[in-house]
């Protein structure tokens, strides 16, 4: 009976400190944040002194996403940001410097900044060693200076484009010279254009882009003209068109009699505007949040007279037996000279060009895969994919390159 009591005694003793030695493991990882649910993705930041306040996001496509604050009591213009790697899971990620062409922060105020190939797959824990150069170019003694600091955590699940194509028409100055009545002298023509194989009547094809507006409602867009008649809401704001045409854009329509924005309002995200009755729109009462400063999915099918939209999953159709015809060029992020649709100004990243009829399973698929994703068809049916991600090229293979007008790309963007 001795012997028995010993025994169990030194099991419970030698399995007891197994028992307290899984436990400390188990705290230890826990205090490294390996069972930290993914959503709890910001960085744990140190260092950065001299800067202002300083966050951080890994994204899971390698993307880090960098917002500096500026503490000085002048300008300053961030000359460069280098990524040195200090964990092993990633290694291979290759980091690179990445500047946006306007670098420059006032006093108390902050900019973002997108880093690519930084961050390691998503779910994963990360050590960041980020040195930021910058200098003071209104004063004395312009620097170079230098503000280096520390990032940890987790890596988020989410993919964002590291960067993404601006269009700013209010930016040039120009006139619309063949419709005086809706000549403006503060928009201007900032777009990538293309020239490619679509063209002729009634021509099947489609069109998916990814939109950030710059303005936050649609009686910015549509300002009332001197003679208090509101213009222009019916033809919207133009975002893709085919020579001389605007073949997708987001905007309201109301009464023309209305005085007030409020008035008769009909939304809708697409239109084949020609400056004739034959003009075509696809209302749908979701096209609101086109301004609502947030990335949306746009999406518009044609195979005349069949007419379908979508924006961020809802859809809508029309028929339209009216014919069109579009030339060979193409522009993004601006209309032809036409009539009077009004200019944007915004972001555009991941725009996709089809030459066939995508059904809306299939729409809703590349609306699933996100900003960053890949075409839902990659065989000879897509005709063009220009991803934006700071290049015009066109990676269907077809050599449909890109060239920009007035146009650039950034970094700094909202990611919500």
């Amino acid at each position: 009976m001795v012997h028995k009591s010993q025994s169990a005694l030194e099991y419970l003793v030698t399995y007891g400190w197994a028992l307290l030695v899984i436990a400390a493991v188990i705290v230890i990882m826990y205090s490294l944040g390996i069972f930290t649910p993914a959503q709890n993705v910001a960085a744990t930041i140190t260092g950065f002194t001299g800067m202002g306040h300083v966050s951080a996001i890994c994204y899971g496509n390698g993307v880090l996403r960098l917002a500096l604050g500026n503490s000085q009591s002048q300008l300053i213009e961030i000359t460069g940001i280098s990524v040195e790697l200090q964990n092993g899971t990633v290694a291979n990620a290759n980091p690179s410097t990445t500047i946006n062409s306007e670098p420059f922060i006032p006093t108390s105020g902050s900019y973002s900044f997108s880093v690519p190939n930084a961050c390691p797959p998503a779910n994963s824990r990360y050590s960041l060693s980020v040195t930021v150069s910058y200098s003071e170019p209104e004063t004395q003694f312009p620097g170079p200076y230098s503000a280096s600091g520390t990032l940890t955590g987790t890596s988020s699940s989410g993919n964002i484009p590291a960067f993404v194509l601006r269009i700013n028409n209010f930016a040039h100055p120009f006139i619309r010279l063949n419709n005086p009545n809706y000549a403006y002298t503060q928009g201007g023509y900032s777009y990538m254009n293309a020239t490619q194989s679509i063209s002729g009547t009634n021509t099947t094809y489609t069109v998916i882009m990814w939109v950030q507006s710059g303005y936050d409602n649609y009686s910015t867009y549509f300002p009332p003209s001197p003679n208090s008649t509101f213009i222009g809401g019916g033809n919207g704001v133009g975002l893709f068109g085919f020579n001389g045409y605007q073949a997708l854009g987001v905007g309201w329509g109301w009464d023309t009699s209305a005085t007030q924005p409020n008035q008769g309002i009909s939304p809708y995200v697409a239109s084949w505007h020609r400056c004739s009755p034959a003009d075509t729109t696809v209302s749908i009462s979701s096209a609101t949040e086109f301004y609502n400063q947030k990335w949306v999915f746009l999406a518009y099918s044609v195979k005349a007279p069949n007419y379908y939209a979508q924006i961020n999953g809802v859809g809508s159709s029309t028929v339209n037996t009216n014919s069109y015809t579009g030339g060979p060029q193409i522009r993004i992020g601006d209309e032809f000279p036409q009539c009077d649709e009004r200019p944007f100004i915004g972001y555009i990243s991941n725009v996709q060009l089809y030459n066939v009829v995508l059904s809306p399973s299939q729409i809703n698929q590349a609306y699933s895969r996100g900003i960053t994703g890949t075409p839902v068809v990659s065989n000879a049916s897509l005709v063009a994919w220009w991803p934006l991600n700071g290049t015009t090229s066109d990676f269907s293979g077809n050599g449909y390159n890109g060239q920009l007008v007035n146009a650039s790309f950034t970094s700094n963007y909202i990611t919500t």
